[in-house]
Protein backbone atom coordinates (compact mmCIF):
# COMPACT_ATOMS: atom_id res chain seq x y z
CA UNK A 1 0.00 0.00 0.00
CA UNK A 2 1.52 3.50 -0.85
CA UNK A 3 -0.04 6.90 -0.27
CA UNK A 4 1.86 10.08 -1.11
CA UNK A 5 3.37 12.04 1.40
CA UNK A 6 2.58 15.29 2.64
CA UNK A 7 5.84 17.78 2.77
CA UNK A 8 5.69 18.03 6.51
CA UNK A 9 5.61 14.01 6.75
CA UNK A 10 8.33 13.73 4.24
CA UNK A 11 10.90 15.88 6.30
CA UNK A 12 10.08 13.98 9.26
CA UNK A 13 11.24 10.35 7.55
CA UNK A 14 13.70 11.83 6.24
CA UNK A 15 15.26 12.94 9.42
CA UNK A 16 14.97 9.57 10.23
CA UNK A 17 16.59 7.51 7.12
CA UNK A 18 13.29 7.59 5.31
CA UNK A 19 12.27 4.31 7.85
CA UNK A 20 10.50 4.29 11.14
CA UNK A 21 8.88 2.11 12.67
CA UNK A 22 4.77 2.28 12.67
CA UNK A 23 4.50 3.73 16.35
CA UNK A 24 6.74 6.57 15.49
CA UNK A 25 4.68 7.24 12.32
CA UNK A 26 1.48 7.31 14.53
CA UNK A 27 2.96 9.80 16.68
CA UNK A 28 4.03 12.05 13.99
CA UNK A 29 0.78 11.72 12.26
CA UNK A 30 -1.44 12.03 15.54
CA UNK A 31 1.00 14.64 17.54
CA UNK A 32 3.01 16.16 15.57
CA UNK A 33 3.42 20.11 17.42
CA UNK A 34 2.86 21.97 13.60
CA UNK A 35 0.62 19.29 11.61
CA UNK A 36 -0.75 16.31 14.08
CA UNK A 37 -4.24 15.43 13.57
CA UNK A 38 -4.65 16.78 17.22
CA UNK A 39 -3.38 20.12 16.29
CA UNK A 40 -6.24 20.81 14.80
CA UNK A 41 -8.00 21.51 17.56
CA UNK A 42 -11.79 21.42 18.09
CA UNK A 43 -12.32 20.56 14.16
CA UNK A 44 -11.50 16.60 14.99
CA UNK A 45 -14.57 16.26 17.28
CA UNK A 46 -18.34 16.24 16.77
CA UNK A 47 -20.69 16.46 13.43
CA UNK A 48 -18.06 18.66 12.06
CA UNK A 49 -15.29 16.86 13.04
CA UNK A 50 -14.27 13.05 12.56
CA UNK A 51 -15.95 10.95 15.36
CA UNK A 52 -18.53 11.78 18.38
CA UNK A 53 -17.43 11.03 22.12
CA UNK A 54 -19.96 10.12 25.24
CA UNK A 55 -19.52 13.80 26.40
CA UNK A 56 -20.43 15.23 23.03
CA UNK A 57 -23.36 13.08 22.83
CA UNK A 58 -24.50 14.19 26.05
CA UNK A 59 -24.45 16.01 29.48
CA UNK A 60 -25.73 12.90 30.60
CA UNK A 61 -22.78 10.97 30.57
CA UNK A 62 -20.71 13.58 32.41
CA UNK A 63 -23.55 13.97 34.89
CA UNK A 64 -23.49 9.99 35.67
CA UNK A 65 -19.61 10.01 36.00
CA UNK A 66 -19.77 12.77 38.24
CA UNK A 67 -22.34 11.61 40.36
CA UNK A 68 -20.73 8.10 40.93
CA UNK A 69 -16.95 9.96 41.55
CA UNK A 70 -18.34 12.44 44.24
CA UNK A 71 -17.00 10.74 47.12
CA UNK A 72 -13.95 9.92 45.75
CA UNK A 73 -13.33 13.47 44.75
CA UNK A 74 -14.00 15.03 47.72
CA UNK A 75 -11.97 11.98 49.98
CA UNK A 76 -9.05 13.04 47.60
CA UNK A 77 -8.85 16.47 48.36
CA UNK A 78 -10.95 18.00 45.40
CA UNK A 79 -8.33 17.40 42.38
CA UNK A 80 -9.11 15.80 38.96
CA UNK A 81 -7.29 15.22 36.35
CA UNK A 82 -8.74 14.91 32.86
CA UNK A 83 -6.15 13.27 30.05
CA UNK A 84 -7.11 14.50 26.48
CA UNK A 85 -10.42 16.42 27.35
CA UNK A 86 -11.26 17.31 24.09
CA UNK A 87 -13.37 20.54 23.69
CA UNK A 88 -14.04 20.33 27.53
CA UNK A 89 -17.44 18.87 27.49
CA UNK A 90 -17.01 16.28 30.55
CA UNK A 91 -15.27 18.80 32.30
CA UNK A 92 -17.95 21.19 32.50
CA UNK A 93 -20.09 18.65 33.13
CA UNK A 94 -18.54 17.00 35.93
CA UNK A 95 -17.86 20.73 37.53
CA UNK A 96 -21.60 21.71 37.33
CA UNK A 97 -22.46 17.79 38.84
CA UNK A 98 -19.75 18.53 41.64
CA UNK A 99 -20.03 21.73 42.76
CA UNK A 100 -17.95 23.06 45.40
CA UNK A 101 -16.72 19.19 45.74
CA UNK A 102 -13.98 20.23 43.45
CA UNK A 103 -11.02 22.91 44.30
CA UNK A 104 -8.70 22.22 40.94
CA UNK A 105 -9.46 21.06 37.71
CA UNK A 106 -6.39 20.14 35.58
CA UNK A 107 -6.52 19.82 32.35
CA UNK A 108 -3.57 17.53 30.88
CA UNK A 109 -3.47 17.39 26.98
CA UNK A 110 -0.56 16.82 24.50
CA UNK A 111 -2.25 19.67 22.10
CA UNK A 112 -2.21 22.71 23.27
CA UNK A 113 -4.37 23.38 20.35
CA UNK A 114 -7.67 22.96 22.49
CA UNK A 115 -7.09 25.26 25.12
CA UNK A 116 -8.69 27.95 23.94
CA UNK A 117 -12.19 26.07 22.86
CA UNK A 118 -12.00 24.18 26.27
CA UNK A 119 -11.86 27.35 27.86
CA UNK A 120 -14.80 29.07 25.76
CA UNK A 121 -17.25 26.23 26.61
CA UNK A 122 -16.22 26.26 30.28
CA UNK A 123 -16.81 30.04 30.77
CA UNK A 124 -19.77 29.60 28.22
CA UNK A 125 -21.09 27.60 31.59
CA UNK A 126 -20.33 29.95 33.84
CA UNK A 127 -17.34 28.53 35.60
CA UNK A 128 -14.95 30.57 36.73
CA UNK A 129 -11.95 28.88 35.14
CA UNK A 130 -9.11 30.88 36.65
CA UNK A 131 -10.12 29.95 40.41
CA UNK A 132 -10.81 26.20 39.42
CA UNK A 133 -8.99 24.96 36.64
CA UNK A 134 -5.44 24.82 36.16
CA UNK A 135 -3.82 23.55 32.31
CA UNK A 136 -0.68 21.38 32.98
CA UNK A 137 1.87 21.44 30.09
CA UNK A 138 3.59 18.28 31.63
CA UNK A 139 3.10 15.28 33.83
CA UNK A 140 3.93 16.35 37.54
CA UNK A 141 5.82 13.71 39.48
CA UNK A 142 2.89 13.30 42.23
CA UNK A 143 -0.50 12.70 41.33
CA UNK A 144 -3.39 13.35 44.07
CA UNK A 145 -6.85 13.13 43.40
CA UNK A 146 -9.15 10.97 40.70
CA UNK A 147 -7.50 10.69 36.98
CA UNK A 148 -9.35 10.28 34.23
CA UNK A 149 -9.12 9.19 30.54
CA UNK A 150 -12.30 9.38 28.46
CA UNK A 151 -11.23 7.53 24.72
CA UNK A 152 -7.62 8.56 25.67
CA UNK A 153 -5.91 5.10 25.69
CA UNK A 154 -7.22 4.25 22.31
CA UNK A 155 -5.51 7.17 20.62
CA UNK A 156 -1.86 6.15 21.93
CA UNK A 157 0.83 4.78 19.34
CA UNK A 158 0.99 1.08 19.27
CA UNK A 159 3.51 -1.14 17.61
CA UNK A 160 2.00 -3.71 14.76
CA UNK A 161 3.22 -7.41 14.20
CA UNK A 162 2.53 -10.51 12.23
CA UNK A 163 3.02 -13.57 13.27
CA UNK A 164 4.93 -15.44 10.49
CA UNK A 165 5.25 -19.26 10.41
CA UNK A 166 9.17 -18.71 11.11
CA UNK A 167 9.46 -15.30 12.81
CA UNK A 168 7.55 -12.22 14.19
CA UNK A 169 7.85 -9.30 12.33
CA UNK A 170 6.83 -5.71 12.58
CA UNK A 171 5.69 -3.05 10.73
CA UNK A 172 6.94 -0.33 9.74
CA UNK A 173 7.08 2.41 7.28
CA UNK A 174 9.27 3.56 4.15
CA UNK A 175 9.17 6.82 2.34
CA UNK A 176 10.10 6.33 -1.19
CA UNK A 177 10.28 9.33 -3.19
CA UNK A 178 6.86 11.05 -1.67
CA UNK A 179 4.91 7.59 -1.20
CA UNK A 180 4.97 6.03 2.30
CA UNK A 181 4.75 2.01 1.74
CA UNK A 182 4.69 -0.82 4.71
CA UNK A 183 7.87 -2.30 5.44
CA UNK A 184 7.45 -5.64 7.77
CA UNK A 185 11.28 -6.13 9.43
CA UNK A 186 11.98 -8.83 11.97
CA UNK A 187 11.29 -7.96 15.43
CA UNK A 188 13.29 -6.86 18.25
CA UNK A 189 13.91 -9.07 21.01
CA UNK A 190 11.19 -7.33 23.38
CA UNK A 191 8.51 -7.67 21.02
CA UNK A 192 8.83 -11.14 20.18
CA UNK A 193 9.07 -12.27 23.59
CA UNK A 194 5.81 -10.62 24.01
CA UNK A 195 4.21 -11.75 21.03
CA UNK A 196 5.25 -15.66 21.62
CA UNK A 197 3.70 -15.10 25.51
CA UNK A 198 0.36 -14.03 23.62
CA UNK A 199 0.39 -17.05 21.23
CA UNK A 200 0.81 -19.34 23.67
CA UNK A 201 -1.84 -17.67 25.67
CA UNK A 202 -4.54 -17.24 22.89
CA UNK A 203 -3.32 -19.12 19.87
CA UNK A 204 -2.72 -21.23 17.50
CA UNK A 205 -3.30 -18.46 15.39
CA UNK A 206 -3.46 -18.60 11.58
CA UNK A 207 0.23 -17.71 9.51
CA UNK A 208 0.47 -13.74 9.04
CA UNK A 209 -1.75 -13.48 11.81
CA UNK A 210 -1.53 -9.48 12.38
CA UNK A 211 -2.05 -7.18 15.69
CA UNK A 212 -1.04 -4.73 17.88
CA UNK A 213 1.03 -4.32 21.28
CA UNK A 214 0.09 -1.56 23.67
CA UNK A 215 3.82 -0.59 24.88
CA UNK A 216 2.69 3.10 24.89
CA UNK A 217 -0.47 2.05 26.84
CA UNK A 218 0.95 -0.06 29.40
CA UNK A 219 4.09 2.41 29.78
CA UNK A 220 1.46 5.33 30.27
CA UNK A 221 -0.60 3.55 32.65
CA UNK A 222 2.42 2.46 34.92
CA UNK A 223 3.19 5.90 34.63
CA UNK A 224 0.15 7.28 35.95
CA UNK A 225 -0.42 4.62 38.42
CA UNK A 226 2.90 4.82 40.10
CA UNK A 227 2.71 8.73 40.61
CA UNK A 228 -0.86 8.29 41.90
CA UNK A 229 -2.86 8.73 45.36
CA UNK A 230 -6.27 8.75 44.85
CA UNK A 231 -8.27 7.01 41.58
CA UNK A 232 -7.92 6.31 38.24
CA UNK A 233 -10.88 6.13 35.74
CA UNK A 234 -10.23 4.97 31.98
CA UNK A 235 -13.10 4.41 29.90
CA UNK A 236 -12.37 3.49 26.05
CA UNK A 237 -13.26 0.79 23.00
CA UNK A 238 -12.00 -2.84 24.23
CA UNK A 239 -11.64 -5.95 25.23
CA UNK A 240 -9.75 -8.34 27.00
CA UNK A 241 -7.25 -10.14 26.03
CA UNK A 242 -8.74 -13.48 24.89
CA UNK A 243 -10.88 -11.44 22.71
CA UNK A 244 -8.31 -8.62 21.82
CA UNK A 245 -6.03 -11.66 20.40
CA UNK A 246 -8.72 -14.37 19.15
CA UNK A 247 -7.67 -16.19 16.12
CA UNK A 248 -10.13 -15.07 14.54
CA UNK A 249 -8.92 -11.02 14.53
CA UNK A 250 -6.52 -11.99 12.31
CA UNK A 251 -5.66 -8.30 10.95
CA UNK A 252 -6.18 -6.41 14.07
CA UNK A 253 -8.36 -3.26 15.22
CA UNK A 254 -5.84 -0.53 13.45
CA UNK A 255 -8.18 1.41 11.90
CA UNK A 256 -8.16 5.20 10.42
CA UNK A 257 -11.02 7.76 11.06
CA UNK A 258 -12.33 10.65 8.31
CA UNK A 259 -15.47 12.47 8.47
CA UNK A 260 -17.10 9.71 10.21
CA UNK A 261 -16.00 6.89 7.95
CA UNK A 262 -13.73 4.00 9.25
CA UNK A 263 -11.28 2.52 7.46
CA UNK A 264 -8.45 0.90 6.93
CA UNK A 265 -5.91 3.27 4.75
CA UNK A 266 -4.21 4.32 7.96
CA UNK A 267 -1.10 5.75 5.85
CA UNK A 268 -3.42 7.96 4.01
CA UNK A 269 -3.98 11.98 5.26
CA UNK A 270 -1.13 11.71 7.75
CA UNK A 271 -1.86 14.18 10.11
CA UNK A 272 -5.74 14.96 8.89
CA UNK A 273 -7.50 11.55 10.32
CA UNK A 274 -7.58 10.02 13.22
CA UNK A 275 -5.91 6.93 13.87
CA UNK A 276 -7.08 4.31 16.60
CA UNK A 277 -6.92 0.85 18.52
CA UNK A 278 -8.82 -1.14 20.92
CA UNK A 279 -7.60 -1.06 24.15
CA UNK A 280 -6.21 -4.74 25.51
CA UNK A 281 -7.71 -3.84 29.15
CA UNK A 282 -5.67 -7.01 30.45
CA UNK A 283 -2.68 -5.21 29.56
CA UNK A 284 -3.78 -2.35 31.23
CA UNK A 285 -4.77 -4.34 34.50
CA UNK A 286 -1.03 -5.71 34.06
CA UNK A 287 0.01 -2.76 34.21
CA UNK A 288 -1.31 -1.21 36.90
CA UNK A 289 -1.20 -4.20 39.21
CA UNK A 290 2.62 -3.85 38.71
CA UNK A 291 2.63 -0.37 39.37
CA UNK A 292 0.68 -0.86 42.62
CA UNK A 293 -2.78 -0.25 41.85
CA UNK A 294 -5.52 -2.19 43.61
CA UNK A 295 -8.02 -3.11 40.43
CA UNK A 296 -11.65 -1.56 41.87
CA UNK A 297 -13.50 -3.01 38.90
CA UNK A 298 -13.71 -3.57 35.04
CA UNK A 299 -17.35 -3.39 33.09
CA UNK A 300 -19.12 -2.02 30.25
CA UNK A 301 -20.21 1.51 29.88
CA UNK A 302 -23.56 0.78 29.50
CA UNK A 303 -23.60 -1.36 33.25
CA UNK A 304 -21.48 1.33 34.47
CA UNK A 305 -24.20 4.22 33.77
CA UNK A 306 -26.61 2.13 34.80
CA UNK A 307 -25.84 1.33 38.22
CA UNK A 308 -24.59 4.55 38.95
CA UNK A 309 -28.11 6.45 38.68
CA UNK A 310 -28.14 7.06 34.74
CA UNK A 311 -31.75 6.45 34.54
CA UNK A 312 -32.48 8.68 37.74
CA UNK A 313 -30.79 11.50 35.37
CA UNK A 314 -32.34 11.13 32.70
CA UNK A 315 -36.07 11.41 33.92
CA UNK A 316 -34.97 14.82 35.15
CA UNK A 317 -33.59 15.86 31.60
CA UNK A 318 -36.15 18.35 30.34
CA UNK A 319 -37.78 16.96 27.91
CA UNK A 320 -40.96 19.55 27.16
CA UNK A 321 -41.31 18.84 23.75
CA UNK A 322 -41.13 15.92 20.97
CA UNK A 323 -38.55 17.07 19.77
CA UNK A 324 -36.65 17.29 23.23
CA UNK A 325 -37.73 13.52 24.14
CA UNK A 326 -36.20 12.36 20.70
CA UNK A 327 -32.69 14.23 21.47
CA UNK A 328 -32.44 12.86 24.72
CA UNK A 329 -33.77 9.69 24.23
CA UNK A 330 -31.67 9.11 20.97
CA UNK A 331 -28.77 9.88 23.38
CA UNK A 332 -29.69 7.53 25.47
CA UNK A 333 -29.66 4.68 23.39
CA UNK A 334 -26.48 5.78 22.05
CA UNK A 335 -24.74 5.75 25.13
CA UNK A 336 -26.28 2.48 26.66
CA UNK A 337 -27.63 -0.14 23.52
CA UNK A 338 -25.35 -2.80 22.86
CA UNK A 339 -25.02 -1.89 19.15
CA UNK A 340 -23.26 1.15 20.26
CA UNK A 341 -21.01 2.20 22.77
CA UNK A 342 -22.80 0.38 25.82
CA UNK A 343 -21.14 -2.75 25.31
CA UNK A 344 -18.27 -2.16 23.08
CA UNK A 345 -16.57 0.91 25.56
CA UNK A 346 -15.39 -0.31 28.80
CA UNK A 347 -14.79 1.59 32.49
CA UNK A 348 -11.94 0.20 34.51
CA UNK A 349 -11.27 1.84 37.96
CA UNK A 350 -8.14 0.97 39.92
CA UNK A 351 -7.00 3.03 42.83
CA UNK A 352 -3.62 3.61 45.08
CA UNK A 353 -2.66 5.03 48.02
CA UNK A 354 -5.99 5.02 49.44
CA UNK A 355 -8.70 3.17 51.20
CA UNK A 356 -11.94 2.95 48.62
CA UNK A 357 -13.56 0.32 50.33
CA UNK A 358 -16.25 2.75 52.40
CA UNK A 359 -17.23 4.93 48.60
CA UNK A 360 -20.37 3.35 47.28
CA UNK A 361 -18.32 3.15 43.98
CA UNK A 362 -16.63 0.47 45.08
CA UNK A 363 -19.75 -1.43 46.03
CA UNK A 364 -21.26 -0.71 43.23
CA UNK A 365 -18.44 -1.25 40.53
CA UNK A 366 -18.68 -4.99 42.36
CA UNK A 367 -22.02 -5.97 41.94
CA UNK A 368 -21.16 -5.59 38.10
CA UNK A 369 -17.10 -6.19 37.77
CA UNK A 370 -16.22 -8.71 34.98
CA UNK A 371 -12.27 -8.81 35.82
CA UNK A 372 -12.45 -11.99 35.05
CA UNK A 373 -12.43 -11.62 31.69
CA UNK A 374 -9.31 -9.99 31.71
Amino acid sequence: MKTVAPDWMVDFLKANQSLVRFDAFMQAALYHPAYGYYSRGDRVFGAEGDFVTAPEISPLFGRTLGQALADPVRDCGGHIWEFGAGRGLLARDLLLTLGDCVQCYHIVDLSGSLRDQQRATLEAAGIDTAARVRWESRLPDRITGVVLGNEVLGAMPVRVFSAQPEEVTERWVRLEGQALTFEDRPADASLQAAVHALQARQGPWPTGYTSEWPEQVSGFVRTITESLTGLAVFIDYGFGEHEFYHPQRATGTLVAHHRHQMHAEVLSRPGEQDLTAHVDFSAVYAAQHAAGGELLGYTSQAAFLLQHGFLDILKAEDMATPRDAARVQQAAHTLLRTAEMGELFKVMVWSRGVQPHAWPLTAHLARIDRSRQL
